[in-house]
């Protein structure tokens, strides 16, 4: 009599049903590991292994079971309900049950047997049709950014024309002036070209760039006025930090030297000599 047939009669006589049905609903129902049977049956494992082989039944994954066993009856279908809901975060699951949201996310994919990505994609979904419904738009930052601009251009009195129109950002600057735009910012974080800075970004009013440029143009005239002056003699123009200034060339025989430089002689006592190097010194 081998262990199969012995295996069997006990079943039987035990649970009342034959060794297949029985390997069967305990693997695939109940979803018990071949260890856990074959502590039922009082075999080995590997036996248990070899007849579930043999029948061709397949071991069900039992993760949702041991789920239940740790977090109480019923706490896979709260996972998922929990899941699924659109207004609730992985991050709030994990939390509900007492684990990370990184776990949360290996739970998922243990019980649906995909990962967590199709799911998030498909409630960011609904929730952008319910906001589509309620009409709930966001504004772009950008627009914020120019309607701060135009409150600030109006209270300084420069409105006139539609004022998006004459607010300029970086870029239209820079093809303005035919510059790059990290001139065009260090410029105006310098103060040189005139800009409102809003929180990390320049915005440039069109008007007040045209009054910078005429007014650069003027200071540039008024400069080559001053240096095309009638001027005595032949000069030399130099440019130095405090600005323009000319100097005059001169000949050498044109230099009075009133105060010429003294001559000193040194008189030598007697028995000196005079050496070739620095000092005197006396004959031997």
């Amino acid at each position: 009599m081998t262990s199969k047939t012995k295996l069997e009669s006990y079943v039987k006589v035990q649970f009342g049903m034959d060794l297949y049905g029985f390997i069967k609903q305990k693997a695939q129902v109940d979803g018990l590991y071949d260890y856990e049977i074959a502590s039922l049956l009082k075999a080995s494992d590997s036996m248990i292994t070899k007849l579930r082989n043999a029948y061709g039944i397949k071991r069900v994954n039992g993760f949702s079971r041991r789920f239940d066993l740790k977090y109480g009856k019923g706490s896979v279908e709260k996972f998922k309900k929990m899941v699924e809901n659109p207004d609730s975060t992985l991050a709030e699951t994990g939390r509900h049950f007492g684990f990370s949201k990184e776990y949360a996310r290996q739970v998922y994919k243990r019980i649906f047997g995909s990962a967590y990505t199709e799911a998030f994609k498909k409630k960011r979904l609904i929730k952008k049709k319910k906001k589509g419904l309620t009409g709930g738009t966001k504004r772009p930052k950008q627009f914020g950014d120019l309607t701060e601009v135009s409150k600030k251009m109006k209270s300084m009195g420069l409105a006139e024309e539609p004022i998006l129109a004459q607010i300029m950002t970086t870029r239209e600057v820079a093809e303005y002036l035919k510059l790059h735009e990290i001139t065009i910012i260090n410029h105006a974080a310098k103060g040189i070209i005139p800009g409102i800075k809003i929180g990390s970004r320049w915005r440039f009013y069109k008007q007040a760039i045209d009054k910078w440029i005429s007014g650069g143009q003027k200071k540039t005239t008024q400069k080559s006025k001053k240096i095309s002056t009638s001027v005595t003699g032949p000069k030399i123009i130099k440019k130095s930090r405090k600005g323009i200034r000319s100097t005059t060339l001169k000949k050498k025989s044109e230099v009075n030297d009133d105060n010429p430089r003294p001559v000193i002689y040194k008189l030598r006592k007697k028995g000196e000599t005079k050496s070739q190097r620095k000092g005197t010194h006396k004959k031997t």
